[in-house]
């Protein structure tokens, strides 16, 4: 189950990647770098530079939380949307998804890794 577990932390860094994004506002908010495979959003934040709070915004310009977890550098949004908002304090940054596509990527496989099968035990429901 280790190798499991390492192949489906690596989920959210294989695959082609989206880099078509732009931003608008607060530059010291800004990542360093910004790319999606479809399934997962990744934002870099080098050193020790403060981590804003992080929401999705919908077409409506409502914002939510959004889930994600942080590896490192790295912070792993568990989403791809349209657009992200960036907060702290009064300093806001927009980050917008050129290259959006609301399908996503399925791996096929019912995991986040293309690598993973789920497998379902006899009798067990998904």
């Amino acid at each position: 189950t280790r190798l499991i577990d390492l192949t489906l932390s690596q989920a959210a860094i294989e695959g082609p990647r989206n880099l078509d994004y732009s931003v608008q506002g607060a530059t010291d908010l800004q990542p360093s770098e910004v790319s999606d495979n479809g399934r997962f959003t990744v934002l870099r934040f080098p050193g020790n530079q403060p981590i804003p709070a992080i929401f999705s915004v919908s077409p409506q310009g409502e914002e939510a939380l959004i889930p994600f977890d942080v590896r490192g550098e790295f912070v792993v949004i568990h989403a791809v949307t349209s657009g992200l908002r960036l907060r702290r304090g009064r300093a806001v940054l927009c980050i917008f998804n050129e290259g959006y596509d609301p399908r996503g990527r399925a791996t096929g496989t019912g995991t986040a890794s293309p690598h993973v099968d789920r497998n379902l035990g006899q009798g067990a429901r998904p």
